[in-house]
């Protein structure tokens, strides 16, 4: 499987053999998973010259023209497309799966049914030392020492690129989508991850394209000091708009932060409702109890709190989750599904963390019900006997069909319903993009037969479950 630094600066020759250049860059349109390369970018004693990729046939060590180069017609690039080399390599880009920054050193491409596609981003060593021509030596050296040379491809579907101005001296065109599609599929809490790590700009392009309740959960789980530089450089309408659909006493101790001209200007542009609010909460000290009390409240039933909720869950998770997965990744699906439900907000769109986003609305927080559910599974679980971890494989399952039965739950929820508890957490793993991740990094690899059909049948034995 190629990569961009092995076929960078390749010859390009004539029909009749004549050598007229090289290879200098691929261009492409960021569309779909694995986007094909539409675009070659020749460097020619005349300059550069683009022109579509088809006209290139790629040969051992060389792309030979179809065409002498005098008689192949010149290409103009569309402004929404993206040079590799000069766009995305050493550029900062988004692993919207681990929520990280990272440097792209090197990018991999395949060759898929007669197409070149843009395929993973390099962002390990490896990517380095390849561009320098060492990976193979570095390679054995660390085969001497009995090791072997991490690889740090991520999958392009799994990227956002980062860069948002165009400027001369910088032609880079990696700009923010919009819609902002892949940033904005991740939990807020991972979104402020990767905004702590960037510039001012891309801070404030960011929160202007992301939607407003997204924005607002966002910002609350952003460092204060990061909060207050972010609202001053927002639009003051739009900054106005986030804090409103912020909670009130986050809002306030925000506002506490900025310059007093800043903050009374903010709260005179919210809805009324909402100023009074937090102008009720920044007539306390910051520090008092009035300060960091809130005008919002939340009822929880009384049957367990939310620690010992989870900690239930924890115990639960191993036996309805493919065992695969290992005590660690079992125990961090269920935190991850832990911060979705304290993320939980009413009437938006459910397009975060299920693999298969669908254009309906969100219905009442399900915490509620998640808690009186466990609840009874942990009365169920003593009432046979002990904890939940003492009972055998074949007597957790049978309370678990008997919850689902009396939930109504008659197959794998399309994403987390409501419905039960159990159900929800399957749901949020089996229909997650990092259950399909292991599908995809098996195409790339070439091993897609063997991998997707274990994927495969670990899926349909706990679809069946529910059969």
């Amino acid at each position: 499987m190629p990569y961009l630094s092995e076929i960078q600066h390749r010859r390009i020759i004539e029909p009749n053999g004549n050598e007229v250049g090289k290879l200098a860059d691929v261009a492409l349109v960021p569309q779909g998973q694995f986007p094909a390369a539409q675009w070659a970018i020749l460097a020619t004693p005349a300059g550069e010259k683009t022109i579509r990729w088809a006209e290139l046939a790629p040969e051992i060590g060389h792309f030979r023209l179809r065409s002498r180069l005098d008689s192949t017609p010149t290409a103009t690039l569309p402004p929404e497309a993206l040079r590799l080399a000069r766009d995305l390599l050493d550029k900062q880009i988004v692993d919207t799966h681990g929520a990280k920054v990272v440097r792209v050193n090197d990018l991999q491409l395949s060759e898929v049914d007669g197409q070149l596609r843009l395929v993973g981003a390099d962002v390990g060593l490896r990517g380095l030392l390849r561009r320098v021509g060492a990976e193979g030596v570095a390679e054995r050296v660390a085969g001497l020492a009995g090791r072997k040379l991490p690889r740090g491809i991520i999958p392009w579907h799994l990227v956002e690129p980062l860069e948002t101005a165009l400027t001369q001296t910088q032609p880079a065109a990696v700009r923010l989508t919009i819609p902002h599609q892949k940033l904005a599929l991740l939990h807020p809490a991972d979104i402020a991850d990767v905004v702590e790590e960037m510039t001012a700009d891309e801070r404030v392009a960011v929160f202007q394209q992301l939607d407003i309740e997204t924005a607002a959960d966002t910002l609350q789980e952003v460092e204060p000091e990061m909060q207050a530089a972010i609202v001053s450089d927002l639009p003051e309408e739009r900054a106005a708009d986030i804090l409103e659909e912020m909670d009130p006493d986050e809002a306030a101790d925000l506002l506490q932060d900025l310059p007093e001209e800043r903050r009374e200007e903010l709260v005179d542009l919210m809805q009324k409702e909402e100023a009074q609010d937090v102008e009720e909460l920044l007539t306390y000290p910051e520090d008092s109890a009035g300060g960091i009390m809130t005008s919002d409240f939340l009822a929880l039933p009384g049957e367990l709190t939310a620690a010992q909720a989870i900690d239930l869950l924890r115990e639960i998770a191993p036996t309805v989750l493919p065992s695969a997965l290992g005590a660690g990744r079992i125990s961090a699906m269920v935190d991850q599904f832990a911060v979705w439900t304290r993320g939980y907000r009413e009437g938006v769109p459910l397009a975060h963390g299920y693999g298969h986003p669908r254009l309906v609305r969100s219905g009442p927080t399900p915490v509620p019900a998640y808690l009186a559910q466990l609840a009874a599974l942990e009365s169920d679980a003593r009432a046979a006997g002990g904890r939940w971890a003492a009972l055998d494989a074949e007597r957790r399952r049978s309370i678990l069909d008997a919850a689902f039965t009396k939930a109504g739950v008659r197959a794998l929820p399309p994403r987390p319903t409501g419905q039960h508890v159990v159900a929800d957490l399957m749901a949020f793993y089996f229909r997650s993009s990092e259950a399909n991740d292991d599908c995809y990094n098996a195409l790339i690899n070439r091993g897609i037969e063997r991998m997707g059909a274990r994927r495969y049948k670990t899926y349909r034995v706990y679809e069946k479950r529910f059969q």
